[in-house]
């Protein structure tokens, strides 16, 4: 028996037992027993009252939660009919070291494990249990099981090999990418070694399935309006056009990309016109160190294992993008 059924015949069986019960307890109110005082036939009706009450609010939590874990499951469950994108994957030396290279600053190893064989990267009680799968070739990996165009499906569009929905995956940031990097991405998967490790499923837990059922938390793929124009080319050099297909790569996936100087939250990250602030010194200690430029500790989300594989080039066109949006230029978006 399923923990939902579980959890739907205790609460009717308490609802029976609190209905019954404050029944009895109303009509022996009613109806006093020889030596019962007015007083005690007074509490004893408010008893049963209580119970009657307590049953119709067992029932009505029944209610919410048939309607919450049915409103979640039409989520998950739900198939996308995603056309399979027809990306070339590459074989070339140059090709694979920037595959290996955007796997490390993407932020794959962040969620995936340093072998990419998977691992849970967030377990809240009573929230979910969300696991990133095995990408290898390994026992319990999907790049056995995965085409390649699955895989660039997967990526760039939040679906599974199944249709169902992906949803901790940084869909439109990794939407941007350029058909020659998803490629490249690709064809480093394929090449990583194989790592036998079968790991547990996701799991969403109640409050995760409240927050699936009243909108707060949804699939991934759903953010795809978010995603920033997709080169034709990957650009390079210290431009305006390399920094900013970098940073709606990378970055915005934490710093909010709109043009807004607003304060945040304490620990929230600063929206991305912030950082137009940094020089191209300051902005390398921060990626690479994990220094803000007043000395600050940033916090363990900028990952110098991550972010540190980024070259002085990439560095240097992040940081002429951020000056760009705060300078107010054209292309600054």
């Amino acid at each position: 028996m399923s923990r939902l059924a579980t959890f739907l015949l205790v609460v009717l069986g308490t609802f029976v037992v609190l209905m019954l019960t404050g029944r009895m307890l109303v009509a022996r109110s009613r109806r006093p027993r020889p030596g019962d005082s007015a007083g005690e036939s007074l509490a004893i009706g408010a008893v049963g009252w209580l119970l009657r009450l307590s049953g119709w609010l067992a029932l009505l939590l029944v209610a919410a939660a048939m309607v919450t874990y049915i409103s979640s499951e039409r989520t998950l469950r739900a198939r996308h009919d995603v056309p399979l994108p027809a990306i070339l994957i590459p074989s070339d030396p140059a090709s694979l070291a920037r595959g290996a290279h955007l796997v490390t600053v993407l932020g794959c190893p962040a969620c995936h494990g340093k072998d990419l064989g998977g691992k849970v990267f967030y377990d809240e009680p009573g929230v979910a249990r969300l696991v990133a799968p095995n990408l290898t070739r390994g026992l319990g990996g999907l790049g056995a099981e995965y085409s390649d165009a699955e895989l660039a499906r997967a990526i760039r569009f939040g679906v599974r090999r199944t249709g169902h929905a992906l949803f901790v995956m940084p869909t439109p940031e990794f939407h941007s990418l350029a058909d020659a990097d998803l490629g490249a991405v690709i064809a480093h998967l394929r090449r990583v070694p194989p790592v036998a490790s079968i790991v547990p499923p996701t799991r969403i837990k109640w409050l995760g399935r409240l927050g699936i059922a009243t909108g707060r938390y949804r699939p991934s793929r759903e953010q795809l309006h978010l995603a920033a124009p997709r080169p034709a080319v990957p650009p390079g050099g210290v431009t305006v056009e390399h920094g900013r297909y970098l940073a709606h790569a990378i970055c915005a996936e934490c710093h909010d990309p709109t043009g807004d100087v607003t304060p945040v939250a304490k620990g929230e990250p600063p929206h991305m016109n912030v950082l137009g602030a940094y020089e191209v010194e300051g902005l390398a200690r921060a990626v690479r160190m994990g220094v803000a430029q007043d000395g600050r500790t940033l916090s363990p989300m900028m990952r110098p294992d991550r972010l540190g594989a980024l070259t002085d080039e990439e560095v240097a066109a992040l940081q002429l993008y951020f000056r760009s949006r705060i300078a107010g230029a054209p292309d600054a978006s």
